[in-house]
């Protein structure tokens, strides 16, 4: 399932961009968008940062990557839940 096999990246890796999770999982931007929707609401991750594509940052206005999706994609997901291995724990 897709939404196990982020939370458990993100619990290993400790961060990751939607881009990142986006090739990684071979899936779309939205998504990975949806699902770090459910972890965020969960308390499991937050966003702590955006960067945006160069093309971006300069406002080139051709229409290239400049869109919300360019920035959306940027964003980077930090894991703050619990790790898997910390839930089995007894205690």
């Amino acid at each position: 399932m897709l939404l196990a096999d982020i939370r458990l990246h993100l619990a290993q890796n400790g961060s990751a961009s939607i881009q990142e999770l986006s090739n990684r999982f071979d899936t779309d931007i939205e998504a990975v968008e949806n699902i770090m929707s459910v972890l965020r609401r969960k308390g499991s991750v937050r966003q702590i940062s955006g960067e945006p594509p160069a093309c971006a940052r300069a406002g080139c206005g051709c229409g290239c990557a400049c869109s919300s999706a360019a920035q959306k994609s940027a964003d980077v997901y930090e894991w703050v839940g619990r790790s898997k291995r910390a839930r089995q724990a007894p205690g």
